[in-house]
């Protein structure tokens, strides 16, 4: 059981009242990760009058104890300056060069200004941004396309919904009438259990739906990224004000990110950086922000600086060194700016040519024959593991919107032409031009059966666009392929989503005076003949 609150608005309430609550407690994360970064730069940098060659003593002594190049010795730069602690990352400009007062004012100042400008925009969708994406699945989602959805994809949550409720309902009245309190009963192995059950379950639907999206797409999955971005932000932005001086040439600092000269060290941070705010803005606007996306921007500028040197590794001997390193490090400012597959692609391009493997590309041509689908929507459709037409017609539709950011009514748009595509195969690109080209419009077409005299004569039409005119395939076959269509449990879910799509007893009386007012059918009868001239 859910709980005493399982039925409670969870999203309309979480809203309404912690909406605010929650962006202050962001921003007071904001505030004191920067008051705890400024105390540890103090207390790193701090050396008491008159003590220098004691507390660097005293440093130098705890850094060699615990230096990483002991146990790891075959890491690069363990000839920078003794190789510290610190070394392996950052090493901090002990013990020849204290930094000054000046130098960590610098440090506090860039990254409370960094890590406000990229946590900004991050604050603001988890506040406002994520209830808008989910009012655009609620809003097409409307009581009975949703229990249909539920049903096709979450049955046994919906069940053991139902049951919880049925279940309280019970201790409700028992409490009343001083009865003994039941147990939980078991729907799901009931074949019967789903005649009458959408009327019921219609109070509460909408919260099962919620639990369910909090479970996949909640606002908390977003906070461990969220920390870890604005740590590096923060600790990237602080280093780069420490080494200042090392770029302009007023003091020497080498080797300070893996041996990496210090102009390629900034410009790498500085992209990544950039990358990080400019994509999540867009991302946001787009409504189509990812903890996964929120992860990857966290990985791009942690690895800022090693991948800034594997591609500047790849410029020719002429380049390298000296003036050379302004071209490195517009490459390397260049190559942060990229995004996460394109990146990947040439990191295994590399590594596939290092190690002689012949890659096999991942084909999404088949996605292509749908409507509406191009080269970079099928990119995201593979990155989600969807490679060919039947996993379109077989995913959760919320999910895949989740995960690939686009609009969930392109999603089903996708998915009502991949059921269709199933059963008629090549010969769906003909029926699209007659409008049969998704199951909506089968789905609608499976209403006039009884109602309308025109249902033959559009079934003869179907035949003649499978068929191309030659009549071989028999009728009760192709009427058969409409009844598999209309009664999918997606396709139901798809008659649902539009207010036009139900044939409704009222909208079937329409077709049917209509149908009276031509007895011929003519409409029918120009639609059999617009098929066989196709």
């Amino acid at each position: 059981m859910l709980g005493k609150d399982q039925h409670r608005p969870l999203i309309w309430e979480e809203r309404t009242a912690n909406s605010g609550e929650r962006a202050a407690i962001l921003w007071w994360l904001v505030v004191l990760a920067n008051v705890v970064g400024a105390g540890t730069l103090i207390a790193l940098t701090y050396v008491p009058p008159g003590q220098i060659t004691q507390y660097h003593l005293a440093f130098q002594s705890l850094a060699t104890r615990f230096s990483i190049f002991d146990i790891f010795p075959a890491l690069p730069g363990r000839g920078v300056s003794g190789g510290h602690a610190f070394g392996w990352f950052v090493k901090l400009p002990w013990p020849n060069e204290p930094i000054s007062s000046e130098d960590v004012g610098t440090a506090v100042m860039l990254g409370g200004l960094a890590t406000f400008l990229v946590t900004a925009p991050f604050i603001h969708f988890l506040s406002h941004g994520w209830y808008a994406r989910f009012d655009e699945f609620r809003n097409s989602l409307k009581d009975g396309a949703l229990f249909a959805y539920l049903r096709r994809f979450w049955s046994a949550r919906l069940l053991d919904a139902v049951a919880d409720y049925r279940l309280e309902e019970k201790i409700k009245k028992i409490k009343e009438g001083a009865q003994d309190i039941p147990k939980k009963e078991s729907l799901i192995d009931r074949p019967d259990i789903w005649t009458g059950l959408e009327d019921e379950s219609r109070r509460y639907i909408g919260n099962v739906f919620a639990r369910i999206y909090n479970e996949q797409y909640g606002l908390r999955a977003f906070v461990p990224p969220f920390l870890f971005i604005m740590v590096i932000t923060y600790v990237n932005a602080a280093a780069l004000a420490l080494i200042n001086k090392c770029a302009a040439g007023i003091q020497t600092c080498p080797g300070y990110f893996f041996g990496a000269p210090e102009i390629i060290v900034i410009s790498a941070i500085s992209g990544a950086y950039m990358f990080t705010v400019a994509d999540s803005v867009m991302a946001i606007r787009r409504r189509s922000l990812n903890v996964s996306d929120m992860y990857w921007y966290g990985l791009r500028e942690f690895l800022a600086v090693p991948i800034a040197i594997y591609f500047s590794s790849t410029l020719p001997e002429s380049v390298r060194g000296g003036a050379g390193n302004y071209v490195a490090a517009s490459m390397s400012f260049v190559v942060a700016l990229l995004p996460i597959d394109v990146l990947f692609k040439q990191l295994r391009r590399k590594a596939y040519t290092v190690l002689s493997v012949n890659p096999q590309e991942e084909e999404g041509d088949q996605l292509l024959v749908l409507t509406g689908m191009t080269s970079p929507v099928v990119a995201l459709f593979l990155s989600e593991g969807v490679y060919s037409v039947e996993q379109v017609a077989c995913v959760d539709p919320v999910l895949l919107a989740i995960r690939t950011g686009l609009p969930f009514r392109l999603i089903t748009r996708f998915g009502a032409q991949a059921i269709v595509r199933r059963h008629f195969g090549e010969s769906t690109k003909d029926l699209a031009a007659l409008g049969f080209g998704d199951a909506s419009a089968f789905f609608d077409l499976a209403g006039l059966r009884a109602t309308c005299s025109c249902y033959a004569d559009i079934c003869a039409g179907i035949r003649n666009c499978v068929d191309k005119g030659q009549d071989k395939i028999p009728l009760a076959l192709i009427e058969m392929k409409i009844r598999h269509i209309a009664c999918e449990e997606y396709t139901q879910m798809l008659g649902k989503l539009s207010p036009l799509a139900p044939v409704e007893h009222e909208r079937a009386g329409v077709f049917e005076r209509r149908c009276s007012k031509t007895p011929s059918c003519e409409a029918a009868s120009n639609f059999q003949r617009a098929s066989a001239a196709i």
